[in-house]
């Protein structure tokens, strides 16, 4: 995990400040989870990070992995909150690939996770996931810049339209 140990600037140094923007995005938005894949810049690989809303954090890189049990006392500072709030769990029907939402609410949720993920910059990616009335089927959504956003309902994988959601 040499990258989270030195000095780059996309590297070790932005460490607290990215597990500060994920951990605080994650209760803003009342998701279970925020998984960054993160471009560390240059020829570093990239790292994992998957953050929870509540316990240890895990960043690895390739088969390297690592626990932070307390990401908040590296005192980071998040790089930004974008704009999102907590709403109830979206009532879902997994088998039909359906999703009952108040209007705009999905939308919502979707800029707010591309918004994201363009804090981290290069060829970050990020997802989100949140709880439904379905056990079972949590709705996540996956964002990279340049790329249209993907959306999963359990293990079921839909590709939503090049420029979704608009604003």
């Amino acid at each position: 995990m040499a990258a989270w140990t030195g000095d780059e600037d996309r590297g070790a140094a932005r460490l607290p400040a990215v597990l500060a923007t994920l951990r605080s995005f994650a209760a803003r938005a009342g998701a279970t989870r925020v998984t960054l894949l993160y471009d560390q810049g240059g020829d570093l690989p990239p790292a994992l990070v998957d953050c929870p809303n509540t316990g240890p954090v895990v960043v690895g890189e390739g088969e390297e992995q690592r626990a932070i049990a307390d990401p908040d006392a590296l005192g980071g500072r998040a790089l930004g909150e974008p704009h999102v709030h907590a709403l109830p769990p979206f009532d879902v029907d997994a088998a039909e690939g359906r999703i009952t939402a108040p209007l705009g609410a999905l939308e919502s949720h979707g800029r707010a996770v591309r918004d994201l993920g363009a804090l981290f910059g290069g060829r970050s990616a990020v997802s989100v996931e949140w709880p439904t009335t379905d056990p079972e089927a949590p709705l996540t959504l996956a964002s990279r810049a340049g790329e249209p956003m993907v959306a999963a309902l359990g293990d079921a994988q839909f590709d939503l339209p090049d420029g979704w959601p608009q604003g």
